[in-house]
Order: structure tokens, then C-alpha cells, then sequence
């Protein structure tokens, strides 16, 4: 029975750690954790592990696409068959030329 209070007391504690990594923890709480966290070496251990996923996770679910400005008009903005579609002329600022314009191929 000592065992699984033992168990239960470490799985609050290491949600409370994750609480704390990820901003969810609050108030009285919040200062209590970091006052044992402060205290013990293999806490402050375990939340540097907790603050490392947090921030993986979170960058995973970052978006990798380009800025909203340019997905639509960045790849026609660099080709001449678009201003010349569009008649476009060089100062419009759908037109990229010389040094300006992007070329990957």
C-alpha cells in the first residue's frame, strides 16, 4: 500500500513539474513548486527535461510556411511570364527585376 501512495505522490509531482514547464501552473501552486524546485537538484533537473519538450512541442506545431505578405504574390512576383501575362509594368509592385528577383533554377 506504501508503494502505490509512493507512486501516486510521484505522479502528482511530475504532472506539477509539467504544469509548471509549461506556464499552466498558477498562484500559490506555482510558487510552492518552485520553492522545492529551487531546493533539490534532481527536480530542477527533471523540470529543465519537462521545459525542453515543451518547447520542442511547441515548435513542431510552428508553421513553416512563408509570411502571410508574401505566399501569394512572392513566387509570381518573381517571374517574367507573369508580368508579361499581366502586362505589368517594371515599377508595379508585382514586378521584381535585376538584383531583386529570386531565382532558385
Amino acid at each position: 500500500m506504501r508503494r502505490r501512495r509512493d507512486d501516486e505522490k510521484l505522479d502528482r509531482e511530475l504532472a506539477e513539474l509539467a504544469a509548471l514547464a509549461d506556464g499552466s501552473l498558477s498562484g500559490e501552486r506555482r510558487a510552492a513548486a518552485e520553492a522545492r524546485v529551487d531546493g533539490s537538484t534532481e527536480l530542477a533537473a527533471l523540470l529543465a527535461e519537462q521545459e525542453r519538450a515543451v518547447s520542442l512541442t511547441r515548435s513542431v506545431g510552428a508553421t513553416v510556411d512563408a509570411p502571410a505578405s508574401l505566399r501569394a504574390i512572392g513566387a509570381p512576383s518573381n517571374m517574367e511570364a507573369f508580368a508579361t501575362a499581366y502586362q505589368c509594368k517594371p515599377t508595379d509592385p508585382m514586378v521584381r527585376s535585376g538584383d531583386k528577383q529570386v531565382k532558385i533554377w
